[in-house]
């Protein structure tokens, strides 16, 4: 059996015995054991990082953000929702190529929102999201941003 048995899919296992001797009951001498493989969790986590730190008023800050599947099995169906922070622009976003997002237009505030159907166990994916931000945002605000990090998709 290889990595790639699916959970809900079922091993079977068949034992005969047999003799030179007559055997008056052969229904009983070809048990099976049927088992049901069953899926293991995933244990999904983001980190993110600035950069740079601090950022200009007006000035681009790019997000790393890094989504790991610690396993023991892989994530099904995994969404990434990332708000941008006030005073921030949506810029540009990139990541692997098994990545699916949708964004605001260029230039406006939203939510970003990236799916990827399955992550390896032990896989770690990263995504760069850039925005700018506003020009009028005073020295010394906070730029606070809000996910909901990487999730199997309901």
């Amino acid at each position: 059996m290889g990595c790639s048995t699916a959970g809900g899919t079922s091993v079977t296992n068949t034992a005969t015995v047999s003799s030179g001797t007559t055997d008056p009951t052969t229904a009983n001498n070809s048990p099976q054991a049927t088992t049901e493989v069953g899926s293991l969790p995933a244990d999904l986590s983001v980190h993110k990082s600035a950069s740079p730190h601090p950022v200009k008023a007006g000035k681009k800050l790019t997000y790393t953000i890094a989504i790991r599947d610690h396993g023991p099995d892989g994530a099904q169906d995994v969404v990434l929702v990332d708000h941008l922070p006030k005073r921030t622009k949506f810029l540009s976003i990139s990541g692997p190529p098994a990545w699916t997002c949708t964004t605001p237009p260029e230039g406006d505030r939203g939510t970003v929102r990236c799916t990827r159907d399955l992550l390896a166990a032990g896989a770690t994916s990263r995504i760069v999201l850039v925005v700018r931000v506003g020009s009028c945002a005073p020295a010394g605000a906070l730029i606070i941003q809000h996910g909901h990090g990487a999730i199997p998709d309901q």
